[in-house]
Formats: C-alpha cells, structure tokens, sequence
C-alpha cells in the first residue's frame, strides 16, 4: 500500500522512519499524537522490508482494550426490532408480481 512512500524514502536516503498513533477527531490527521516509534533504514533495505518493519512496529504500538476498559456498542450497530432492509427490499420486489 505504501510502497512508493518507502521508495521515496530509501531513494533519498533517508536513514530512519517510523509510525505515530493518533487519537482520532472529526479532521484529517489532526488528533493529538499519542506515540510516535522509529526504526532505521539499514543499507540495502528494500521498500517490502521497511513496510514489514513498519507494519510489525504498528502491531506492537497498537493499544489494545484491557478486560476492564468499557466497549460500548456504537448505535449503529445494535440490533433493533423490526424488519432487516433486505427482508423489506425482497419483499416489495416479490409484491410488484
């Protein structure tokens, strides 16, 4: 996915990168930073390893929930009496004859 990136940056030799965790808000990369993490280009790294080494380095700083951090159930996603919208749609398309 971000292989040219990383061409990008073994082309102009750049001798480090890394990966930063977000918070997210409502803007486009505009949440505070919570971590950032870098890791060396070695000499004759190629774009498949540094995006290896990046996507490792992005599952070992991802957070993950511990057993009593709250999930709470985004609305959109209970469930809710009544009709599923493939259920109504099927059968308008039936009732038409």
């Amino acid at each position: 996915m971000y292989v040219r990136i990383h061409l990008r940056c073994i082309a102009r030799g750049e001798k480090e990168t890394g990966i930063t965790t977000m918070l997210m808000d409502a803007g486009m990369d505009t949440g505070p930073m919570l971590l950032k993490a870098y890791s060396p280009i070695a000499l004759f790294d190629n774009a498949e390893q540094v995006g290896a080494t990046l996507g490792q380095m992005g599952a070992d700083h991802t957070p993950h929930p511990t057993p009593h951090t709250p999930h709470p159930t985004p609305h959109f996603l209970e469930k809710k009496p009544g009709l599923k919208l493939f259920d109504r749609c099927l059968r308008d398309f039936c009732d038409r004859g």
